[in-house]
């Protein structure tokens, strides 16, 4: 269930993400800076995971080095710190944040399949974030017009992530997410 939730609370969350960080776009490392660390990474990690695998067992590999392979479904136009890779059903997503030799993901990414090297981290929502958020959400509705529709879309997540919550006696909703340390492109 954790892992069909996942999606849509990236999503609720991708608009604050993107907008948290508004630097001006970083140019990715070069290609032989990229080629040569994920030589090194790649006699470290023995397993490329799928994201669907990764999300299966995220759980269990916090802050441990993996590789994930995925399609760049997404990437941050303000700051192209983040970007989001799909596995083969694009219901399931990974986000993955800029860290080691990553300076950010060019936009020309979308649509291509990388690996990315990096630790599996763990954001915990709890329910006085999630109070906070809802509450943040209900004032944007009366400020602006147009988006009903975006604004029923998040409390929809929000209502799914406290049902989840509830259904398995957790006090948080995890987010799990990748701190990228290096990525090469696949051919």
């Amino acid at each position: 269930m954790k892992i069909k939730l996942l999606p849509i609370a990236l999503l609720a969350l991708l608009t604050i993400a993107c907008n948290t960080n508004k630097k001006t776009n970083q140019t990715e490392t070069t290609t032989s800076a990229k080629t040569a660390c994920c030589d090194s990474h790649h006699a470290k990690a023995s397993k490329v995971y799928s994201v669907e695998s990764l999300m299966e067992s995220a759980d269990k590999l916090v802050d441990q080095e993996i590789q994930v392979k995925g399609n760049v479904l997404h990437t941050c136009k303000h700051s192209g710190r983040r970007c989001f890779l799909a596995g083969d059903d694009e219901k399931v997503t990974i986000r993955v944040e800029a860290a080691g030799k990553i300076k950010g993901f060019n936009q020309e990414l979308v649509g291509s399949e990388i690996i990315v090297t990096g630790f599996v981290k763990e954001r915990r929502l709890t329910k006085e974030y999630i109070d906070n958020y809802e509450h943040q959400l209900q004032e944007k509705s009366h400020q602006e017009d147009g988006s009903a529709e975006s604004c029923a879309a998040e409390n929809n997540n929000i209502t799914k992530m406290r049902n989840w919550m509830k259904e398995h006696n957790s006090d948080y909703y995890a987010i799990y997410y990748i701190q990228g340390e290096d990525y090469e492109s696949i051919q």
